[in-house]
């Protein structure tokens, strides 16, 4: 009854083959689809929570490997789009991060924002 949305028409109870639907019933299968759905909205809400955890720690780990390097190497194209993963929906919400798929792109636009003078992110 809650798979196929018959606690809505009468029309799929009928359908539905059920003989005896009461108020009770229909009142029940409302609650447990109502409970089912906040149950797998706060999930959908742990998991992006847990994605954006995941993306700070690449992001952090993949700095922490620039800050070691000597001189003016460039970063992997890994760690450059682990770090742009993080700053673009901050700095720039409208590109997208395949736009930065090669290493020379990613860093280039890491270059980029470190040298704007918006004082949205330091290095």
């Amino acid at each position: 009854m809650m798979d196929e949305n018959g606690d809505v028409s009468t029309s799929k109870l009928y359908n539905l083959g059920i003989q005896l639907a009461t108020v009770p019933v229909i009142t029940a299968v409302g609650k447990l689809r109502i409970k089912n759905i906040t149950k797998k909205k706060a999930e959908q809400a742990k998991l992006k929570s847990d994605r954006e955890i995941a993306i700070k720690l690449e992001a952090v780990e993949a700095f922490g490997k620039f800050s070691k390097q000597q001189g003016d190497s460039q970063l992997s194209a890994k760690d450059a789009k682990s770090i742009l993963k993080y700053l673009l929906p901050i700095l720039a919400p409208g590109e997208k991060i395949s736009d930065y798929n090669t290493s020379p792109k990613a860093n280039a636009r890491l270059n980029k924002i470190a040298q704007d003078g918006d004082d949205k992110a330091s290095w």
